[in-house]
Formats: structure tokens, sequence, C-alpha cells
């Protein structure tokens, strides 16, 4: 019998269906996938390798939008900057042995986007799945402009907030208390009249 599993975001909803190899509800052969996104309809069908394909571009894709984002192209699979915030995801066939994989493209801001990469987070994640997705995400290299121009924003931040945190655990110096007026007690001398 086939099992389901949702990954919902506000964005884009993942759904793998798949079998049990040991006959539980542990999914560990996936037999197909649809990825839809809320904002358009659109949507990406596929089997585990396209699956695999858009986990390892979306995941060296977002390794980049901290410094400039670049373009990933993943054979099916293209992800680029559009515009600051906008981003393009393709899906097309390369060739006539991919004549299953339908014609996509879909704009996704930052949001959407990481919506798409966390609702593969929770599929990776889920205990309920054994579908050792065999995909290592290599680590996009900037160039070296792009890096040289970002490396003293990122010193500046790091010294900030190792400030922020030493400051953080002095403690607050307590004002001293003033000090209270002592009563003061005046004797008299007691004067008596001799004469009298």
């Amino acid at each position: 019998m086939p099992i389901q599993r949702f990954y919902n975001l506000p964005s884009c909803t993942l759904q793998i269906e798949g079998i049990s190899a040991e006959g539980g509800d542990r999914l560990s052969i996936l037999t197909g996938f649809e990825c839809r996104f809320h904002h358009s309809g659109t949507k990406i069908v596929g089997d585990r390798d396209l699956l695999e394909n858009l986990i390892k571009s979306t995941g060296r894709y977002a390794q980049t939008l901290h410094d400039e984002p670049v373009g990933i192209y993943n054979q099916s699979i293209s992800l680029e900057p559009v515009e600051m915030y906008l981003h393009k995801l393709k899906i097309q066939p390369i060739d006539n042995s991919q004549a299953d994989i339908e014609l996509v493209e879909v704009h996704l801001d930052t949001v959407q986007l990481f919506d798409l990469v966390e609702s593969i987070d929770r599929l990776c994640l889920d205990p309920q799945n054994q579908l050792n997705f065999s995909v290592v995400i290599e680590p996009v290299v900037a160039s070296s402009k792009v890096s040289a121009s970002v490396l003293p924003a990122i010193i500046g931040v790091g010294s900030l907030a190792i400030a922020s945190a030493v400051l953080f655990l002095i403690p607050t110096p307590k004002p001293d208390p003033k000090p209270q007026p002592q009563p003061v007690s005046l004797i008299l001398p007691y004067i008596t009249n001799s004469e009298g």
C-alpha cells in the first residue's frame, strides 16, 4: 500500500509517495514526488533522481544567498537570481531520456525559496523515512572580488558581536546607597545660678 508524506509550508507543499520495503509505515522506496507552489499553482512532479537534483541545487543555491547569489545549474534544474530577493527555478529535460520531466519555470521571492529549502530539510530529517538520499552538497566558492569586498563587513559584524557578548557578561554596577544622616543629640550644659 502506498505511503504518502506531506511537508506543508506557507509558500509550498512537498508531497512524497512510496512504499515500505519492510511492510511497515516507514517509507523506504520513493516512487514519486510533487512540489506545489501556492502563490502560482505551479508544481514540479518527478521521480527520485529529480528530487535528489532538486535537493542538491536548492542546498547549493541557498549557500550563496548570504553573499552575492550565484546561478546553480545541475542537470535538468537551474536556480538563478533574477533581481534582488527574486529567484528563478527552472526544470527542463536535457535529453530524450528525460521525456517524462515537464518544463517548469517559477519565480520565487527569498521567503518562498526558503520555504522550499525548509520543506526539503523536513523531508530529509523525518525519522519516518528511510530514503537515504545520496546527496552531497558541495560548497560554492564565491569570486575573490566579492569575498574581498565582504570580508571587512564580516570582520566588523563579528567584532561587534564579540564585544556585545563580553559587555553582556559584565555585571551592571549598582549605585552605592546614600549615607543616612545620623541623629545628633545636643546635650546642653546645665547652668545653675549660684547666687540664688
